[in-house]
């Protein structure tokens, strides 16, 4: 008895947990995508500066995954979007 009630239950909530969960944080498969083309885009535009990407944010309001940059020397610290496989904001061009 205690079977019927539950199974349904968990085929409900699994799914809107998930869904919300990628919601707000951005779907995992996309943001190691989002950090390796912003990986391509550093050595190309900026091959003198060896940068590390410190971490990966998403913002659900633009869908937008923020990639924090650092240099190994720590004396630059800036973020590049990226929506839909490109770069669309430089935070490094006022370093330039």
């Amino acid at each position: 008895m205690r079977i019927k009630i539950w199974l349904p239950l968990a085929l409900v909530t699994l799914p809107a947990l998930i869904f919300l969960l990628v919601f707000f944080y951005g779907n995992p498969v996309t943001k190691m995508e989002s950090k390796q083309i912003a990986r391509e885009y550093l050595d190309v535009n900026y091959p003198e500066l060896p940068f590390i990407v410190s971490h990966v944010d998403y913002y659900p309001g633009e869908g937008i995954y923020i990639v924090h940059i650092i240099t190994k020397d720590g004396t630059v610290k800036a973020n590049l979007d990226v929506r839909r496989g490109k770069v669309v904001n430089d935070g490094l061009l006022e370093f330039k």
